[in-house]
C-alpha cells in the first residue's frame, strides 16, 4: 500500500514528468496523466507540487491517527493503561520514580486520537473499507451510515 511518503517522490524520467496525486478512498493514487514539466508553466508546476505536498501532509496526519488508534487498542487489550511512573534510583542512589516510557507513549497516542479533526477521522474510517450496502427496503447499518457521513465530510473538505 502506498503511504504519504510515496507522494513526495513525484517526479520521474529525469524530472520531466510530475505525478498528479489524489486520494481515492483515503489512499494515494495517480489516476491522471502526469504533468509534462517541459511544457508546463512554473505556476502550473508549483500548483501541482503544492497540491501533492498538501495531500502528503493530510495523509501523514491520517496515518499517525491510525497508528495511535492501534497503539491504544493494544494497550487497552492488556487491561489498563500503563502506570505513569516506574521505580528507579535517583542520582543519590535512593529509590525514586521516573516517567514510564509506555505511559508517555500511551499519553501521546491518546492526545493524537482525542485531538484529531473530523476530516482525519473521516479518512481513517473510509480507509477501513466500504461496508456492505443495505438492500432496498432494509434499514441501513450504523457502519453504513458512518461511512456515508465520512465520505460527505471528505467531499465537502476536498481540494
Amino acid at each position: 500500500m502506498l503511504r504519504s511518503s510515496d507522494i513526495l517522490d513525484d517526479r520521474y524520467r529525469r524530472d520531466r514528468y510530475l505525478r498528479l496525486w489524489e486520494l481515492v478512498d483515503g489512499l494515494p493514487r495517480c489516476r491522471l496523466d502526469a504533468l509534462d514539466t517541459s511544457v508546463a508553466s512554473e505556476q502550473e508546476i508549483a500548483a501541482v507540487e503544492a497540491r501533492n505536498h498538501h495531500l502528503a501532509h493530510r495523509l501523514a496526519v491520517v496515518e499517525a491517527f491510525e497508528v495511535a488508534q492501534a497503539q491504544l487498542a493494544r494497550m487497552i487489550a492488556l487491561g489498563s493503561p500503563p502506570p505513569e511512573t516506574v521505580p528507579s534510583f535517583g542520582p543519590d542512589g535512593l529509590p525514586a520514580a521516573k516517567p514510564n516510557p509506555e505511559w508517555v507513549a500511551w499519553q501521546a497516542a491518546l492526545d493524537t486520537v482525542q485531538n484529531a479533526d473530523n476530516l482525519t477521522r473521516a479518512y481513517a474510517l473510509v480507509r477501513l473499507g466500504r461496508p456492505e450496502e443495505p438492500a432496498v427496503g432494509d434499514e441501513p447499518s450504523a457502519e453504513w451510515m458512518a461511512y456515508q457521513q465520512a465520505t460527505e465530510t471528505i467531499a465537502s473538505n476536498d481540494l
